[in-house]
């Protein structure tokens, strides 16, 4: 089957980088620059013509200055409690000591 055949399925997750990218206000040639990938891979991420990996979106995010939390968001996923202390989780095992000094005495305000 010819590639003009390929099923495109739109998934929240290919709106959702769409939406990321056009909100930070870069085309997809810019994208795909700070990516250090080509503008067709963009494209067929955002067309929902390619498998979008955990590897693309940390590509994805470092590229706009966004973080997981923000694809979650973005994704309607920051409502599932597992997820998001999953995201807590690699956030703190990441964090410089003086974050977590920061996250400590807010957590401990509640």
């Amino acid at each position: 089957m010819s590639k003009r055949h390929e099923t495109v399925l739109k998934t929240t997750e290919s709106k959702s980088l769409l939406v990321l990218r056009i909100k930070s206000d870069l085309s997809v040639r810019d994208l795909a620059d700070k990516m250090g990938i080509s503008k067709t891979r963009v494209s067929q991420m955002e067309s929902g013509l390619g498998n979008i990996s955990e590897e693309y979106i940390s590509k994805f995010l470092k590229a706009l200055n966004l973080n997981w939390f923000d694809w979650d968001h973005a994704t309607g996923k920051d409502s599932d409690p597992e997820r998001l202390r999953d995201r807590c989780h690699d956030y703190i095992s990441e964090a410089l000591p003086s974050q977590l000094r920061r996250f400590y005495e807010m957590v401990m305000k509640d």
